[in-house]
């Protein structure tokens, strides 16, 4: 039985008493119904809630882009997300493979991010080219 449908794009989020999972447009399951939450950031990456209260994020194929669980992710446009494992912040965006790790991340404003690694500081925009 379900419980609660979200649409976006070619997906649906679908809450059942099993947990939350999505599907596509075609009914073919792409996360299976075992989170306690799913929520989507401008459906390119999606944030599943582990009963652990844990994160795993996924991308909009439903490939697992973590090893292990996140202790925390923010979104901080619509297609770029901070994660924090192990208090190493790690960003993602929806042109990148892999992730771009540093010991903090900062956002200043929807273009501008201050990216600490090994006590060096830089500003960086949202494409992630260097500013200083």
């Amino acid at each position: 039985m379900v419980f609660q449908v979200e649409h976006l794009l070619s997906h649906y989020i679908i809450r059942t008493k099993d947990g939350f999972g999505i599907i596509n447009k075609y009914g073919e399951t792409i996360l299976p119904y075992v989170y306690t939450e799913i929520e989507a950031y401008n459906s390119t990456f999606y944030k599943a809630t582990l009963k652990n209260k844990m994160y795993d994020l996924y991308n909009e194929q439903g490939v697992k882009l973590n090893d292990i669980p996140f202790d925390n992710i923010k979104a901080i446009q619509e297609d770029q997300l901070i994660v924090t494992d192990q208090n190493i912040d790690y960003l993602y965006d929806g042109f990148l493979n892999d992730a771009l790790s540093f010991q903090s991340i900062d956002p200043i404003s929807n273009q501008l991010s201050l990216l600490n690694e090994n006590r060096l500081v830089g500003l960086y925009n949202d494409l992630g080219e260097e500013i200083i």
